[in-house]
């Protein structure tokens, strides 16, 4: 009886993962100075996306009404359990921008001024974005409130999280999040915003803090791979002492996120050939997610063998393609 009720309860868990990963996500937001400004897209789903079935608008200093010059139809594919990063660019020299220009899979390349032919990324921190579907302009995440300027961020408005309202308060005194700073989506974050916090009315009801976490200022590390519940973990039932762990991107050409369901103990990085190139005892420690960059290891591009090793002795090997 009780194996049947802990079958039944990761089956239940399984599914309610399953039906909330279905469609892309906003999991990173980037506003930092001058030209720093970056959206990074998720797929929480075990296939491919096409992205030209996708937009971004943004909805300028408190608009409620579409205005086309606001609006970016994507293009490429976003791999499954991947990410995909957006980046405004302008031609700029500084060195913090190149850092930013790197994590890019695309690029806008306009200017803000009212002449441009696009101003979708031009984000300060007040501005509301939505990630959309081109079939009907439906929502699939909203980043902040439709309708609400929550302020000038030069005078210190943006979205916060005030403990004094709950919500929001525009040039309110507590601390800005949007404006000057690197947001991640919570890995407890399975599925995108699609009603309008609040409704579209005029009171502010987007509390930042709920879904997301700072980074920083100009903190770019992070894009490029993103930490999400909604990879599948289901170890507790392996009948032959078998590890289930994702690794995600894969293939790669820089780092791997390895998450499994059992705390690690050994991580092994080896080629067909049987030469090793990273192992990693983790036994002093209580983690259940490990980053590797592959990169440093000047690997060859090719297959290479990942085993993971888990404190209650289950063991996996997956290949990992780097390139």
């Amino acid at each position: 009886m009780k194996n049947f009720l802990l079958i039944t309860l990761v089956a239940i868990i399984s599914f309610n993962l399953q039906a909330q990963c279905t469609d892309l996500f906003i999991s990173e937001y980037v506003e930092g100075n001058q030209s720093n400004k970056a959206l990074e897209l998720y797929n929480p789903t075990s296939s491919p996306i096409n992205l030209a079935n996708y937009q971004i608008h943004r909805w300028n200093n408190g608009a409620d009404i579409r205005d086309a010059g606001y609006t970016l139809v994507l293009s490429g594919t976003i791999p499954a359990k991947g990410t995909w990063v957006l980046v405004k660019d302008t031609n700029a020299t500084e060195i913090v921008y190149f850092g930013l220009r790197n994590k890019a899979n695309a690029f806008v390349t306009a200017s803000c001024g009212t002449g441009s032919t696009n101003r979708t990324m031009c984000h300060n921190g007040n501005d509301a974005i939505t990630l959309e579907r081109v079939a009907g302009n439906t929502v699939v995440d909203i980043f902040g409130q439709i309708g609400i300027d929550p302020g000038n961020p030069a005078a210190g408005g943006g979205w916060n999280a005030n403990p004094a309202s709950d919500y929001i308060s525009a040039d309110s005194s507590g601390d800005v999040w949007t404006t000057d700073n690197t947001l991640i989506r919570k890995h407890t974050v399975l599925t995108g915003v699609t009603t309008n916090p609040g409704g579209g009315g005029s009171v502010n009801e987007f509390n930042i803090s709920t879904e997301w976490k700072r980074e920083g200022f100009n903190m770019f590390d992070s894009l490029g791979s993103h930490n999400c519940n909604c990879l599948n973990f289901n170890s507790i039932l392996n009948p032959n002492n078998s590890l289930s762990f994702e690794v995600y991107p894969n293939p790669t050409s820089s780092i791997i996120n390895i998450e499994s369901a059992e705390q690690i103990s050994t991580i092994t990085i080896s080629g067909i050939n049987g030469a090793t190139y990273f192992n990693q005892d983790y036994k002093n420690a209580s983690i259940n997610t490990v980053v590797v960059n592959l990169k440093e290891m000047k690997l060859t591009s090719g297959e290479y063998l990942l085993t993971v090793i888990a404190k209650n002795g289950a063991k996996t090997t997956k290949r990992v393609s780097f390139n």
